[in-house]
């Protein structure tokens, strides 16, 4: 009895796959074989330094600070980076014809050494008072745990006094790693000091 119900099925089986075409049988048995495509990564917070007694220092008013950031930064870990965030503030002037972008570096001593990463452009915005910018990596970039990274943000201009904004910053170092610092053009630091940037880092 078995064994006649079990031909009986295997006939009937393929009596309805010889109605199918064979093209349409070859994408299902494709489709079939494909495994679930894996879940994207959930963006969290990696840094977060936006905290105590705000300070500022200029972006792009002096050859010294053409680039302007946190330098030093680094994670034991192996982190993929998405976005940054940064406090700024129109000081002078006016920006909104400026493009704003994040870029991070590795480092050769204090200077900028070779750019690993580049955000897409925050256009300026001449009401910014304290605002918060989003600073979103056109490729998300994966960092090498315990190498020195700078994240710097710039006009992708020249530098002008009667045009700049203000980068905030704070006197607390124990929120993330690394120093304020700023940088003429060509990568070369103007200085960097025992302060933070404050910033948020976010990724996965």
């Amino acid at each position: 009895m078995k064994r006649t119900l079990i031909a009986g099925i295997c006939l009937f089986v393929g009596i309805a796959l010889a109605q199918i075409p064979e093209d349409q049988i070859r994408l299902m048995m494709q489709a079939a074989s494909q495994s679930t495509p894996a879940a994207s990564p959930v963006e969290v917070l990696l840094a977060d330094s936006m905290h105590g007694d705000p300070h500022a220092m200029e972006i792009g008013d002096e050859s010294d600070r053409f680039f302007t950031g946190q330098y030093g930064w680094s994670t034991n870990t192996v982190r993929t980076i998405t976005r940054v965030e940064f406090i700024v503030q129109k000081l002078r002037g006016t920006v909104s014809n400026y493009n704003y972008t994040c870029k991070i570096w590795t480092l050769s001593g204090a200077n900028l050494d070779t750019k690993v990463a580049e955000s897409t452009n925050v256009p300026g915005n001449d009401s910014w008072v304290d605002t918060v910018i989003s600073c979103g990596l056109s490729v998300p970039y994966t960092v090498t745990p315990n190498t020195l990274y700078s994240f710097t943000l710039d006009n992708n201009a020249i530098t002008n006094y009667s045009n700049c904004i203000l980068l905030r910053y704070h006197s607390d170092t124990n929120y993330i790693p690394g120093q304020l610092g700023v940088w003429y053009s060509n990568g070369a630091n103007g200085g960097n000091w025992s302060l933070e940037t404050m910033m948020r880092i976010y990724g996965y």
